[in-house]
């Protein structure tokens, strides 16, 4: 039942965010309440699909449990690296730092100690907490590729006056690659499909900047991809500055704004960059659709792991709070049991 209260808690959060829009955004809430609620279902759920399938998902979280003392204890260098790096940070930020990160290796520390020492409760109990742990990132996983499919199928506005379309690196000749190629067919797919009224308002942003192992800018080449394909020149706005996703919103919101278009645009990208996407359009107040792109089945696992990593990354304070709620949850339970 924890994980069901925390859910609901999240859920209702997630709710008032998504309409005053203020603290964290609701990309990043939408994300843990999905987390909350399959972690419920894995927990508590006693329907039949649900009880096969639980143990389907305990085995993979059998695997990913032999990496997470690992985990935990990179996690906390990288926490305790970055809060001597980051120059920007005030003492409360340091100090939130320092407790997650000495938790995360006290815990680790402990764990070792009862594993050599055998200490006298049942420590098999104690190390049960890890599979939970384990659980939660399999949790975590499956809720971002989830998040992702709703944004590729929530209902979008049926026109739009600006489509943006996110770039990504290019080859050293400036070939276009084929992440970016997936994305830039996509585009030419809407084009095609848009009445012909329609086609000729469009204005398409491409946003990228200079690529370091190109001579010219993702937006260049985008621009002359689209040309190719049809789209007209003088429908297509290039976007040079943008370095990564975040810049890719700053700069297309600009544009948008020189272009007098208020309405909400259409933002094509990869599949699996759609969440991150929504939480930097929503960091910088510009509100859009977004539309993914398929990716090759050989670079799947890599996008992926990729995007599912950055994002845990820019949601870092909610993931650390998350892993300490859990780890406490466990460690009451193994006592109460004891």
């Amino acid at each position: 039942m924890f994980f069901f209260f925390l859910g609901f808690f999240l859920l209702l959060t997630s709710i008032a965010l998504f309409s005053k829009r203020h603290l964290l955004q609701p990309a990043v809430f939408a994300f843990y309440t999905m987390t909350s609620f399959i972690l419920a279902i894995f927990q508590d759920s006693d329907w039949t699909p649900i009880f096969m399938f639980r143990y389907f998902f305990y085995i993979i979280s059998a695997f990913v449990m032999l990496a997470v003392p690992f985990i935990l204890a990179v996690l906390a260098l990288l926490i305790i690296a970055r809060s001597f790096k980051e120059e920007g940070q005030n003492r409360l930020q340091k100090l939130f730092n320092g407790l997650i990160a000495s938790s995360f290796l006290v815990f680790v520390a402990f764990t070792l100690w009862g594993l050599s020492n055998r200490v006298h409760f049942e420590f098999a109990r104690f190390i049960s907490i890890y599979s939970l742990i384990a659980l939660y990132f399999t949790a975590t996983v499956i809720a971002y590729m989830l998040m992702n499919l709703i944004l590729q199928f929530l209902p979008k506005a049926k026109e739009h006056e600006a489509v943006i379309i996110l770039g990504t690196e290019i080859g050293d000749d400036g070939q276009v690659l084929n992440t970016l190629k997936r994305r830039l067919d996509r585009t030419v797919h809407y084009h095609r499909h848009l009445s012909k009224g329609q086609q000729e308002k469009v204005i398409y942003i491409v946003s990228g900047g200079l690529d370091n192992k190109a001579d010219m800018t993702e937006a260049d080449r985008m621009k002359a991809y689209l040309i190719q394909e049809g789209i007209p020149e003088v429908q297509i706005l290039a976007e040079k500055q943008a370095r990564n996703t975040s810049e890719n919103f700053i700069y297309s919101k600009a544009l948008l704004a020189k272009q007098g278009i208020q309405s909400r645009p259409l933002v094509i990208t990869s599949l699996f960059h759609l969440l991150r996407s929504a939480y930097f359009a929503d960091i910088h107040h510009l509100k859009a659709d977004f539309l993914g792109a398929t990716t090759a089945f050989y670079l799947w696992p890599y996008a992926l792991v990729r995007e599912y990593l950055a994002f845990l990354l820019i949601s870092k304070e909610i993931n650390y709070i998350f892993l300490i709620f859990i780890i406490i949850n466990g460690i009451t339970q193994v006592f109460r049991l004891s």
